[in-house]
Formats: structure tokens, C-alpha cells, sequence
């Protein structure tokens, strides 16, 4: 459901949630709202800007000491 957003680049599931890249014209309450009609529970949500390592990393898969 949250990879089939409009704007979401990249959508990974952990073991401490998921984390979804997305692009600035993907607004916030769209992401929440998808999560909420797949049934999930947003308890915490922090945004971040992406460091120029994490969009190498986006990009080729690797890190830089790769």
C-alpha cells in the first residue's frame, strides 16, 4: 500500500518499523493516511533530511566505503 504512493521513493520495513523516502511532493498526511487504511498503528514519526550519503546510498545501493 505505502509503495504504491505517488512520491514514495523507497519504502523499508524493520524491526523497528518502516522508513519511506519520499519526495517533497508526497505531503506528510498522505503517507499517514495510506498507513491507517493498511491497518497500521503510527506510534512515532520523525522527519529528517536526506545527507548526501543517504541519497548515494539511494542511488547505488552501497555505501561509500563500499
Amino acid at each position: 500500500a505505502l509503495e504504491a504512493l505517488p512520491g514514495a521513493a523507497s519504502v523499508v520495513a524493520g524491526e523497528d518499523g518502516v522508513r519511506i523516502a519520499r519526495s517533497a511532493q508526497l505531503p506528510l498526511v498522505e503517507v499517514l493516511r495510506a498507513a491507517e487504511a493498511a491497518g497500521a498503528s503510527v506510534t512515532n514519526l520523525s522527519v529528517s533530511t536526506a545527507s548526501l550519503e543517504d541519497v548515494f546510498l539511494h542511488l547505488t545501493g552501497r555505501t561509500l566505503r563500499d
